[in-house]
């Protein structure tokens, strides 16, 4: 399951995955990065996007291939925060999203603060 919202007042996507992601959810989902990653950048002049994960563990090998974030985040400031739930799930998330704009975190406080950090 996927949801994705965008909050004006801080220039920032949300998106929310739950569960085993299928690959057209997986592919809604980089898109959804995608576009509020640039509405963010529109607004503030970087993109800012915080995908929750927390809830949809280690994903099968089917979804979890490695992706140029490059496709993801065109702004060179741009960043993207995910949050995981465990050691795994983070490892995995490192090396499909294999990037110095993207950053796993275990608590959405820290995530957010990385986020709107100058």
């Amino acid at each position: 399951m996927l949801s994705s919202t965008y909050d004006a007042t801080a220039a920032i996507g949300l998106i929310k995955v739950q569960g085993l992601l299928t690959v057209e959810e997986a592919e809604r989902c980089l898109a959804a990065i995608r576009d509020l990653a640039g509405r963010s950048r529109d607004q503030s002049g970087v993109g800012r996007v915080l995908l929750d994960a927390s809830d949809s563990g280690v994903q099968l090998g089917t979804i979890a291939t490695p992706y140029d974030v490059r496709d993801l985040l065109s702004g060179e400031r741009d960043r993207l925060a995910i949050i995981t739930s465990g050691a795994l799930q983070t490892l995995q998330t490192r090396r499909v999203l294999s990037d110095a704009r993207v950053e796993t975190f275990a608590a959405e406080d820290d995530a957010l603060q990385w986020l709107r950090r100058p």
